[in-house]
């Protein structure tokens, strides 16, 4: 339960008043029309970082990212190019259901895209994406885009001003969406938050940080798998 807690208090932190698109499966639109094709695409893949909540001044929050400067040094070396064997995972799933597929060898910047704005609809969910992927479809010469992003990964931990609260935990938060290229409306949607505790008494232990690193790899693998059977469900 706690840790259905820590997780409510960091989508709330990610999200602040923004409104957020919801989860839904993949529309059975997608799968019906094989003459489209369809582009498999990594989005963002951020360094691994120390990840803080909780309610933090300003300068806790510079004292909490200074007591944690040789856990941060330590994350931003790891690798989480894995997240490629996904991209390949969701081609071959595809091919399988008899469409044609595209896998861009490079990931794709989401923030180089322009913006665009229209109308979710609730009712009818009908939702749109915040960027304006319609001039992939000639660059790339694909019909629609399945978009692979790591939001965030590294470590959460939670403070009441520069007293911590709880112990870093492995973090790891994935999102996946469809998107048409001839609207930018999504076709599916999917953000996966996963938390995994440290097994060890000992887990402040630099440079290597055992417990930790290992706590955020098992997080990063488990919420890569959920994303793909969400979509392939």
């Amino acid at each position: 339960m706690k840790l259905k807690i820590l997780l409510f208090a960091f989508i709330a932190m990610l999200t602040g008043c923004v409104t957020v698109t919801p989860n839904f499966a993949v529309k059975q639109q997608f799968w019906n029309d094989k003459s489209k094709t369809i582009g498999i695409v990594i989005g963002d893949m951020p360094k691994p970082s120390a990840h803080k909540g909780g309610q933090q001044g300003l300068l806790d929050i510079a004292i909490n990212n200074s007591n944690a400067d040789d856990l941060e040094t330590h994350l931003n070396t790891l690798d989480v190019s894995s997240i490629r064997n996904v991209a390949t995972k969701f081609t071959k799933y595809l091919r399988g259901k008899g469409l044609k597929v595209k896998q861009f060898k490079n990931p794709l910047n989401l923030e180089s895209l322009p913006d665009f704005e229209a109308e979710n609809d609730d009712t009818k969910k009908i939702y749109y994406t915040n960027k304006d992927y319609r001039g992939l479809k000639s660059k790339y010469g694909v019909d629609k885009l399945v978009v692979i992003n790591i939001v965030r990964v590294g470590t959460l931990r939670t403070y009441y001003g520069f007293i911590p609260t709880s112990d870093p935990n492995g973090l790891s938060h994935l999102g996946g969406y469809v998107v048409d290229l001839k609207n930018n409306q999504m076709e599916w949607k999917q953000s996966v938050i996963n938390q995994i505790p440290h097994n060890s008494t000992e887990w402040d232990s630099p440079p290597k940080f055992n417990a930790l690193t290992k706590a955020m790899y098992t997080a990063f693998e488990q919420s890569k798998s959920m994303l793909f059977n969400h979509f392939a469900q």
